[in-house]
Order: C-alpha cells, then sequence, then structure tokens
C-alpha cells in the first residue's frame, strides 16, 4: 500500500543548523526508536552523507537497508535502495529547508 505524507513545521534554528542535524545520520537511533544503528558508508565532495546503511525495526522485525542521499544548498533527497526484509518496497524522501524570521521552515 503506498502512502504519501508531507509537512512544513517552523523550527527555531538557522537551516545550516536544520540540514547538519538532517546530515547527522549516526546520531539517528539516540533520539529515534526506529533506528537500531546508523552507519554512513560514503559522502559527497562537502562531507555530506551520499550512501549509509540502517537498521531499523518495522512492524517488530529488524531490517537492513541501504539509503542513498542526494543534496543540494537547501535540500536532501533520499531513496531506499535495498532493504533486507523487503517490507519496505520503495521509499523516497525529500526535505528543504528555507529562512524563516529569525529560524528555518522545514517541508518534507
Amino acid at each position: 500500500m503506498a502512502t504519501s505524507l508531507s509537512a512544513d513545521v517552523i523550527v527555531n534554528a538557522p537551516p545550516s543548523k536544520v540540514l547538519a542535524a538532517i546530515a547527522a545520520l549516526e546520531d539517528y537511533p539516540l533520539w529515534s526508536d526506529t533506528h537500531k544503528s546508523f552507519t554512513v558508508t560514503s559522502r559527497d565532495e562537502s562531507g555530506r552523507p551520499s550512501q549509509a546503511q540502517a537498521v531499523v525495526k518495522i512492524a517488530g522485525k529488524l531490517d537492513e537497508q541501504v539509503i542513498s542521499y542526494v543534496w543540494t544548498e537547501n535540500a536532501v533527497r533520499t531513496t531506499l535502495e535495498r532493504s533486507s526484509t523487503g517490507a519496505m518496497k520503495s521509499q523516497e524522501t525529500s526535505y528543504t529547508v528555507t529562512p524563516s524570521g529569525s529560524g528555518s521552515r522545514l517541508a518534507y
């Protein structure tokens, strides 16, 4: 079953800090119960993750995933490349960060 989600939120931080938090994949298990581990396997010329391996818990099962990342100045697009259990057939996400007052608008 395909699903789609979109939202806009205002974050009390500048865009550079919001994008840095998104890029800090290794920290995801610290605040996300779904993410059991995250390992960056390659980085782009700016040092941002371009591919990572994640272990996530989906419907009570651990799934090893390979995820690719494409960055622009104010956005990132992710694509699920492989899922060990097949629990997720595909997943694409995008996050766009723009200035908003003294903070940022995060659209996903």
